[in-house]
């Protein structure tokens, strides 16, 4: 038997848009809403890869997703024809968001907190810092964190300032110090970690710096905001 509207705990999942982060994130999106949980499930995606979606999959197959399961696609900003392969066209995706999918979101919780059925809990992809801005008030649902990455990525985003104060990596861009080495020592006695495996470490310098002072940022001050963390096991 269905539980009460009233009384579905109401989960608003929103991914980082890109393949890697979608997936796991619609995975777990599926089991919440699945007999096991029977919970009401909103997955914002953006309109691009909504299309994409049911492309790959055919209507049909995203018809069959309503009902507990709800897809929303927003404007990322950019036109529905325009390539987002290349780390050029995602570095203007990332720009884009909080500017243009910022406040259809924030339209989009204002109307799901007056339905029936209002939201619960939020769970935000890490990448997506500028969703804690919406959440702020205690009013708003609580922010779950959700990761994409391994634990150890995760371990070593938590101990970047360890790692930069130990001298280990540069605090201005992340790269080794001790270039004899390719491992850090992320927690000591217990967990090395491969260089090459670190979060910014992209091939590109210049992007490779963003990317580090991104991460940075997450650690210092999003991360530390978040009522609760998952760690992708999908």
């Amino acid at each position: 038997m269905d539980a009460p509207a009233d009384r579905l705990l109401h989960f608003v999942v929103v991914p980082f848009p890109m393949q890697g982060h979608t997936n796991p994130m619609l995975q777990l999106a599926q089991v919440l809403a699945g007999s096991a949980y029977g919970c009401l499930v909103t997955f914002v995606n953006t309109e691009y890869n909504q299309k994409l979606y049911e492309e790959r999959e055919g209507r049909a197959v995203a018809d069959q997703m309503s009902g507990r399961l709800r897809k929303v696609g927003l404007n990322d900003g950019l036109p529905l024809d325009a390539p987002r392969n290349s780390e050029e066209e995602m570095a203007k995706v990332i720009q884009s968001l909080p500017l243009h999918m910022k406040p259809q979101l924030e339209r989009l919780l204002k109307q799901l907190n007056a339905s029936p059925t209002p939201v619960s809990r939020i769970i935000a992809d890490l990448f997506l810092p500028w969703l804690q801005s919406l959440v702020c008030s205690p009013a708003q649902p609580p922010l779950i964190g959700f990761s994409v990455t391994c634990v150890a990525q995760i371990a070593t985003i938590y101990r970047l300032p360890h790692l930069v104060s130990s001298g280990q990596l540069c605090p201005l861009d992340g790269s080794l110090l001790n270039t004899t080495t390719t491992r850090l020592s992320v927690i000591p006695r217990l967990l090395a970690f491969e260089a090459r495996n670190l979060p910014w470490c992209t091939g590109d310098p210049q992007g490779s710096v963003g990317l580090f002072q991104f991460v940075m940022n997450l650690q210092q001050q999003y991360m530390p905001q978040f009522r609760a963390l998952r760690i992708n096991s999908f």
